[in-house]
């Protein structure tokens, strides 16, 4: 978030953007490696399955 602050303040867009990116990264590696396998297991807990 102060990365983003202070690279809009000082008109760096190429830090903002950069850092836009490894926030959307971490999101995209938290939904594969944990909410996904969470989603399986519930889905497979209550029989609902997947498509």
């Amino acid at each position: 978030g102060h990365l983003l602050h202070y690279g809009r303040e000082l008109s760096a867009m190429d830090q903002v953007i950069g850092v836009m990116i490894v926030i959307v990264l971490i999101g995209l590696l938290a939904d594969k490696v944990l909410f996904s396998p969470w989603e399986r297991f519930l889905h497979r807990r209550w029989g609902t399955g997947l498509k």
